[in-house]
């Protein structure tokens, strides 16, 4: 995944930030969705961050922002890749 690079006070939107791989878009719950690691802190850094996702199987992968703190979801690129 690639952050926005434009600017820092941006860039520190995205941290922290998790990835989920589920059935659904937004499928962080069900029984069946899978964290892909720790939740990640990644400052103003524009990446690329790359999360393993350990063999989670899903049909959808999710980014969701983690935290208390209200922000917006801005990001360059994101992209999933499968090892088969």
């Amino acid at each position: 995944m690639l952050n926005r690079a434009d600017n820092r006070e941006y860039m520190s939107w995205l941290s922290p930030f998790e990835v989920w791989v589920g059935r659904w878009a937004g499928d962080v719950s069900s029984a069946g969705a899978a964290r892909c690691g720790e939740v990640q802190d990644v400052e103003t850094a524009a990446g690329p961050f790359m999360v393993n996702c350990n063999g989670a199987v899903g049909s959808h992968v999710t980014l969701r922002l983690a935290g208390d703190t209200p922000r917006y979801l801005t990001v360059a690129e994101l992209y999933a890749y499968s090892a088969t």
